[in-house]
C-alpha cells in the first residue's frame, strides 16, 4: 500500500508557503452593492419580467 501521509508532507508548496496573508478588508464595506449595480440588476428584473409577462399574455391569446 501506498504511504499517502508522507507523500503529503514532502509536497513543496512554492513561493506562496512563506507569504504571509492578505489583511481582511472592511466586511460591511465590501458586501455593499453601489447605486449603478442596484439599477442594472433592476432594469434586468424589470425585463425578465415583461418578457415573461409577454410570453404567458401570448400563450393566452394562443388557447383564447
Amino acid at each position: 500500500m501506498a504511504d499517502i501521509d508522507s507523500d503529503a508532507r514532502s509536497v513543496p508548496y512554492g513561493k506562496s508557503a512563506g507569504r504571509p496573508g492578505r489583511p481582511v478588508a472592511d466586511r460591511r464595506g465590501a458586501e455593499r452593492a453601489g447605486l449603478m449595480e442596484m439599477l442594472v440588476a433592476g432594469a434586468g428584473c424589470a425585463l425578465s419580467v415583461a418578457i415573461t409577462s409577454l410570453g404567458i399574455w401570448k400563450f393566452i391569446e394562443l388557447v383564447i
